[in-house]
């Protein structure tokens, strides 16, 4: 079956935002998977139709991830379609996240702070101009549904005041609430950007091998801590198509999905660290 996203799709449920991106400092975060992979396949395209530059980042954490092997691989891939990938090494003991399971935590969150912070450094040391800084990054419409499950399920179902990420539902729901609007434009100048949202798992996934873009291929060793997958697991066997603009009416008329004002009013640090 030929996937319905491609290239002139994307571009019809994106163009209001990528006609703002012309003379803006584009950072794209690439983390060598499918949906950032699909992401850069069609800014390669975008960036000559609408006149922008962009750069691409991978915090190489879980270092175990990324062989030596992997990333040749992948950066030979997108250097030879005018892609110069720029990879921070993170030294950081992978111990924590033995830790982090021995102290009844997600070691997933050692891994969500780690590289929050390595980024959040890095703007910092580099960006004059937050006003025109646009960051892109890559939650897709399964994940929208999978944040909407988490809450739906710990909110009704149980009498537990947190999900096994170690953090409070309310918490968690308020973190990911941000992630259903696909741009947001903060009050420091600069822009969240999230061009997948509107699709699903599927067609992402056809974009891939129609176009046989190379993605990371080793594991995460714990992988099997982060909801969202667990979740598409049953998604996948079910064959599931979820519909966008019923899942954003479904999170604001039932789940209390946050209004875009309560992140947008935060400092970059406060946001960044706490809820990026």
């Amino acid at each position: 079956m030929k996937s319905t996203l491609n290239y002139a799709t994307w571009v019809n449920h994106n163009k209001e935002y990528l006609e703002t991106l012309c003379d803006k400092r584009i950072f794209v975060t690439y983390a060598g998977g499918k949906d950032a992979s699909v992401i850069l396949h069609f800014l390669i395209q975008a960036r000559e139709e609408f006149g922008f530059e962009f750069e691409t980042h991978t915090a190489m954490f879980p270092t175990h991830v990324y062989t030596q092997d992997e990333v040749h691989k992948l950066d030979s891939y997108w250097k030879a379609r005018g892609i110069s990938i720029n990879w921070h090494p993170v030294n950081e003991n992978e111990s924590a996240f033995k830790m982090a399971k021995q102290n009844g935590t997600n070691p997933c969150e050692v891994c969500h702070s780690t590289k929050r912070k390595r980024f959040l450094e890095f703007l910092n040391a580099t960006t004059t101009d937050w006003d025109s800084l646009v960051i892109i990054v890559g939650w897709s419409l399964w994940d929208l549904v999978g944040y909407s499950l988490e809450y739906l399920f710990g909110i009704v179902y149980t009498d537990r005041d947190a999900l096994f990420q170690g953090k409070s539902i309310k918490d968690r729901h308020y973190r990911t609430s941000q992630r259903f609007y696909p741009m947001l434009k903060m009050k420091e100048g600069y822009s969240l950007y999230k061009p997948l949202l509107r699709y699903n798992d599927q067609d992402i996934k056809m974009v891939i091998h129609e176009n046989q873009i190379p993605i990371l291929t080793t594991d995460c060793k714990y992988k099997d801590f982060r909801p969202k997958r667990l979740l598409a697991d049953c998604y996948i066997k079910m064959d599931l198509y979820f519909d966008y603009d019923k899942v954003i009416k479904f999170a604001q008329e039932s789940l209390d999905l946050q209004k875009a004002s309560a992140y947008t009013s935060l400092d970059k640090k406060d946001f960044i660290m706490s809820i990026f």
